[in-house]
């Protein structure tokens, strides 16, 4: 089940469009700053370059949990920061 699947879980997300386009700004933003190539990065996530490259350019709908874990890891950055929307301050959670 992808991230707007379970946000959705009631019909179909209408933010999804968004949130891709939005993913892959922040995909090739962070992949720019750390100076590595989409075939290093995807063979650092264990992607294929086309699959990132659809990501990048926002045509691959939403990933799948495990792949942004993978893609977060290895632009060495938490999840929370490669799917934060632009604006938006990244808070820690409050774990009691």
């Amino acid at each position: 089940m992808t991230i707007s699947e379970s946000v959705g879980l009631l019909g179909p997300d209408p933010t999804a469009p968004k949130f891709a386009q939005t993913l892959g700004r922040r995909l090739r933003f962070l992949r720019a700053r750390l100076g590595v190539s989409q075939q290093e990065l995807a063979h650092r996530a264990s992607l294929a370059r086309s699959y990132l490259s659809a990501l990048e350019r926002g045509k691959a709908g939403s990933p799948r949990l495990l792949t942004l874990v993978r893609l977060a890891t290895s632009l060495e950055v938490e999840v929370a920061e490669l799917v934060r929307y632009p604006g938006e301050k990244h808070q820690p959670l409050n774990v009691r």
